[in-house]
């Protein structure tokens, strides 16, 4: 009901009272409904917002979260114009709108009301990934499965830490590469790597990852005239394997 229109002096849309002093004629106006329902988002929220991206207050008003009992609903006029915006919770990431804003491709969805209409989200839960810097090693990805798709590359010459966020699942191969004149010795951390291949794991739980390195050096030998120099062992034999030098 939207309001009195005739000759009682009627308006607004409460009751219409007035005194038979003559005669009279008075009606009434409608406007078609809908009902809006948001399904319960099971790790965000969904807001009703402005065009400047700001939560529509009072009676227009409408925001579901994953901390509410079940799917919110709302009635609106017909063709009011909705605009939707989606939020994840923490360490959740807005993977798709379904149902009314099935293909929108931001975290915003509008449409103006016609019916009664339904709205959904779905997310995905993310991990993340920390990279200790250790001086003259950069680790980065050889493979990756994961989305978002960004790679890692966490140089030698970056500070601190590195920090990158996957969906849960994603495979990751590691490979760790030293500066000039140092050695890569091993993984450490909480992926499981071990030795000094390349590091694979799944990112099921946040997980923390560094590079070991050793400072090398050039031994030199001026080629002997008339003799050999070799390295040997504390009992005196030729060192043998990837240590030997005659």
């Amino acid at each position: 009901f939207t309001g009195w229109t005739g000759t009682t002096g009627c308006s607004g849309t409460g009751t219409c009272s007035f005194t038979m002093d003559a005669d009279k004629a008075v009606s009434a106006t409608f406007v078609k409904t809908y009902v809006l329902t948001i399904s319960k988002p099971a790790h965000g929220t969904i807001t009703r917002v402005d065009n400047t991206g700001a939560a529509v207050t009072g009676a227009g008003a409408l925001a579901c979260a994953s901390t509410d009992s079940g799917d919110c609903t709302k009635t609106y006029d017909t063709a009011t114009a909705i605009k939707l915006k989606v939020v994840p919770d923490s360490t959740w990431r807005f993977d798709a709108w379904g149902d009314a804003c099935t293909g929108e491709p931001t975290t915003t969805c509008s449409f103006s009301l016609a019916g009664d209409t339904t709205v959904s989200a779905t997310f995905v839960k993310t991990y993340v990934l920390t990279i200790t810097k250790a001086e003259h090693v950069s680790i980065a990805t050889t493979s990756i499965n994961a989305t978002p798709t960004a790679g890692i590359d966490c140089a030698a010459s970056a500070s601190g830490t590195c920090t990158y966020t996957y969906d849960t699942a994603t495979a990751l191969v590691l490979t760790a590469t030293a500066d000039d004149t140092y050695r890569f010795t091993g993984w450490t951390g909480t992926t499981g790597c071990s030795g000094t291949g390349t590091c694979s794991f799944t990112m099921d739980a946040d997980k923390a990852v560094s590079a070991t390195f050793v400072k090398t050096y050039v031994l030199t030998i001026s080629k002997p005239a008339h003799g050999t120099i070799t390295r040997v062992d504390n009992t005196g034999a030729a060192v043998t394997g990837a240590g030997a030098l005659a």
